[in-house]
């Protein structure tokens, strides 16, 4: 669902704004890891209520803080560099990340509880400077253009691949961590409480323009969910 959106429709007009804005072409949305899961080392969590009084580790990002305040953990901004000591020495309780950054990092070595939240999808642009692009011939274009989908296509699949081989779970299973799923009640109170803080800040932070992308991103969902469930 998240490359419908993202590949389609919502996504060429989120690269026109971009371009807008900012005079970046946008070559394609990429994927930093996909989607985040929670991990700590406190107590299992299963459900929304499990995250109160936690200290999580965030990045530097509003958006992210925000989130993990409105769950009721205590956010904790520290930079990548430090997350494991930050994690070993108890300066954090815990972290959100893709699975693969959860192996690269050998996040399991010092945490204990890992939950498939799919809490914050992580996407990236691949941006080029417009004024360079208009400089290449028709040929340099098709062959830049190309190779970007093809890279993105196939960072995708590579995270995939982690996930769903044995450089996935079950690494992190063999590892020692424990996985928990959410029932679908939980999932469900995970994403509205997410979903409407998010909003919140938006029109706190972005104003109309920021609700305005924010109702059509929503909506390219809903219509990547109908699309799937129609096939």
């Amino acid at each position: 669902m998240a490359w419908k959106v993202f590949d389609g429709p919502f996504g060429e007009y989120l690269k026109e704004d971009i371009k807008k804005v900012t005079g970046f072409r946008v070559l394609g949305f990429g994927e930093a890891g996909g989607f985040f899961q929670l991990s700590n080392s406190v107590r299992p969590i299963k459900t929304v209520e499990d995250m109160k009084g936690l200290k999580m580790r965030t990045m530097t990002l509003p958006t992210h803080q925000n989130l993990m305040k409105t769950y009721g953990a205590a956010a904790t901004p520290i930079a990548w560099a430090e997350v494991y000591t930050a994690l070993q020495t108890g300066v954090a309780d815990g972290q959100h990340n893709p699975l693969p950054i959860v192996l690269l990092g050998k996040l399991y070595e010092v945490q204990k509880y890992l939950t498939l939240t799919n809490h914050i999808y992580s996407t990236y642009c691949w941006i080029m400077n417009d004024e360079f692009w208009d400089g290449l011939s028709d040929d340099e274009k098709e062959v830049v253009n190309s190779s970007a989908i093809t890279a993105i296509v196939a960072g995708r699949g590579l995270n995939r691949i982690i996930e769903g081989s044995d450089r996935g779970l079950p690494t992190i299973i063999e590892k020692g961590m424990e996985v928990n799923t959410p029932t679908p009640e939980a999932m469900e109170q995970f994403r509205e409480m997410g979903k409407d803080s998010a909003m919140v800040f938006i029109k706190e932070n972005f104003g109309d323009k920021g609700v305005e992308i924010a109702d059509l991103y929503l909506e390219a969902i809903d219509e990547a969910v109908d699309e799937l469930e129609d096939d």
